[in-house]
């Protein structure tokens, strides 16, 4: 938890070098959820989002947070986005072990 601002620092730097890395925008939400920054981390995964519709552990930490925001009514579809990407993720797991 020590080391959050730094990784937080790290991921905006690589931001400002290619702010086209989905990976980039994801990861810097995980931080900023881990500073209890839920509003920041939102934004970071929408973004991660608009750069990589498939990338499934955005949809699921955007529909965990927005659920935790009690925004989950409003959100509906990222909720089903979630879901069927956290199933098939589920299935390429359970296939490649």
């Amino acid at each position: 938890a020590g080391r959050l601002p730094e990784a937080e620092a790290r991921y905006r730097q690589a931001l400002a070098v290619d702010a086209s890395v989905a990976l980039y925008h994801f990861n810097l939400g995980v931080v900023l959820e881990d500073s209890g920054r839920a509003a920041d981390a939102i934004a970071s995964y929408e973004r991660a989002l608009a750069i990589d519709a498939h990338l499934a552990d955005a949809h699921y930490n955007l529909a965990r947070q927005l659920e935790q925001q009690g925004r989950a009514a409003d959100d509906e579809l990222t909720l089903r986005r979630a879901v069927r990407h956290l199933k098939q993720y589920r299935e390429l797991v359970r296939t490649a072990g």
